[in-house]
């Protein structure tokens, strides 16, 4: 019991004295910590983020093919397949520098004669997803103003695929005069966001 005036009473209080005390909650505090730094051995948890970023791209074989198509005076047809890869959603488009094949010199030709013999254009290009199919017409493709173009699905990449362009013609009634005739095709594949 505690007697007024701060003194201690002659009889041993049941409640330890002030230093007692603090020694009692030093200790008590300082087992805690020790406990609690013992559980986790001094470690922190620590989030790491690991991330990087893949650009879109598309890559397109380097051979530059020459396709012969042959007797132009009679209806055929003839083929290309090139190789491409995409790692997103691409868009691709055909574009033709003449519109035709052209006599490569310059001459006058009257009817029945042609100089020029457009042609259509048939693409089969492979995706992951399913394949795109059409059909352009060399008169809608010229000066970069193409017309045959489109646009892969919102996943349709395509890893390791082709391109097929199928060329056809019909000089019908009409006899394109002797030469060598060419146009040139220029084929943009490029990623689409």
């Amino acid at each position: 019991m505690f007697v007024g005036q701060g003194t201690e009473s002659e009889h041993t209080s049941a409640i330890p004295s002030w230093r007692a005390r603090r020694r009692f909650f030093g200790a008590s505090l300082f087992v805690v910590v020790t406990i609690a730094a013992g559980a986790k051995a001094g470690s922190q948890d620590v989030t790491i983020t690991v991330q990087t970023t893949v650009p879109p791209s598309c890559i397109v074989s380097s051979t530059t093919p020459v396709v012969d198509l042959g007797d132009i005076t009679r209806k055929g047809s003839a083929s290309v397949r090139v190789g491409f890869s995409c790692n997103s959603r691409f868009g691709f488009s055909v574009s033709s520098q003449n519109g035709a094949v052209t006599l490569n010199r310059s001459i006058t030709a009257n009817p029945p004669f042609l100089t020029s013999l457009p042609y259509s254009l048939s693409y089969q290009v492979e995706t992951d997803t399913s394949a795109l199919v059409d059909t352009c017409y060399s008169s809608n493709m010229k000066d970069g103003a193409s017309t045959c173009k489109g646009v892969s699905h919102a996943n349709g990449s395509a890893l390791q695929r082709n391109i097929t362009l199928g060329f056809s013609w019909d000089s019908g009634d009409q006899f394109p005069i002797a030469g060598t005739y060419q146009d040139v095709l220029f084929l943009r594949i490029a990623p689409e966001l």
